[in-house]
């Protein structure tokens, strides 16, 4: 039987501060592309789970299962880049008494928070999850209502 690469699996986790700008940094082995927090789901990992790893493990934001909030999955396929990942995006609230770090400077930028008229209005040279939530959310207005509502 021929040895077919199969898709990967991984998600983005949408990070929202009080203001409900969203939190990104450049990922310096992608081209500098923004991205949130996020990675690859491990064998037998939950969602959650994941999102509790991952944002540890970018951020050293520690939050508990119950706060990351599923919002949608995306099959994401850049044939043209050999690249074809199911992603998942989730939504949680960044606890204002945590310190973000940028635990893995050889992999990203620092952190920063962006708000969302600029995700929507400026091509901040995306990485493909990125590209998939901007289109699935259309505008700044439904972004922020899909958020919120998923959120609640």
């Amino acid at each position: 039987m021929e040895n077919l690469k199969r898709p990967g699996v991984g998600l983005s986790i949408l990070v929202l501060n009080d203001k409900n700008q969203v939190l990104l940094s450049k990922r310096l082995k992608n081209n500098n592309t923004m991205a949130t927090p996020g990675g690859h789901i491990e064998r037998y990992e939950e969602l959650e789970d994941t999102c509790q790893r991952e944002l540890l493990e970018e951020t050293n934001i520690s939050l508990s299962k119950k706060d990351f909030k599923f919002l949608f999955f995306k099959n994401i396929i850049r044939k043209e880049k050999d690249y074809h990942y199911i992603d998942f995006y989730l939504v949680c609230r960044y606890p204002k008494y945590q310190k973000i770090v940028n635990t893995e400077p050889e992999s990203h930028s620092d952190w920063e928070w962006v708000d969302l008229d600029k995700v929507f209005a400026e091509d901040l040279n995306w990485f493909y999850g990125m590209e998939e939530f901007i289109k699935e959310m259309k505008n700044k207005k439904e972004c922020e209502e899909r958020l919120l509502l998923a959120l609640k």
